[in-house]
């Protein structure tokens, strides 16, 4: 026979919250299906960071053969192709968004997981 239940903390849950779904979830979730796109997500960072999640991203996710970098810092328009000339990927373009710049670029295969 069980004892008597504690009392509870009004302040606290009773029942489960329902799970915040964020953008970097679908993000996530885009990363890890082969063959898929991706998106990074750089708006408010500064020079070298666009650069170094799209590396990471690129690195961590084998499967992805495109990635649109959302990026407010007019440094990701130099930046970025010149990562992907360095890294042998495919600068596809840029168009202007909502006070952001999407960077397109499209993944070779079988490239090296290496840095910016």
């Amino acid at each position: 026979m069980s004892g008597p239940s504690e009392p509870t903390d009004p302040t606290e849950p009773t029942e489960p919250t329902d799970p915040v779904f964020t953008e970097a979830d679908a993000q996530a979730d885009a990363r890890d299906t082969p063959g898929e796109d991706a998106v990074v997500d750089a708006r408010g960072l500064r020079c070298p960071l666009p650069v170094i999640r799209l590396a990471r991203l690129v690195s961590d996710h084998p499967g992805v053969v495109e990635v649109t970098v959302l990026a407010t810092d007019p440094a990701a328009a130099h930046d970025i192709p010149a990562w992907c000339r360095m890294r042998g990927h495919r600068y596809l373009g840029a168009q202007e968004g909502d006070g952001h710049t999407a960077h397109r670029v499209g993944i070779r295969p079988n490239r090296p997981a290496t840095g910016p």
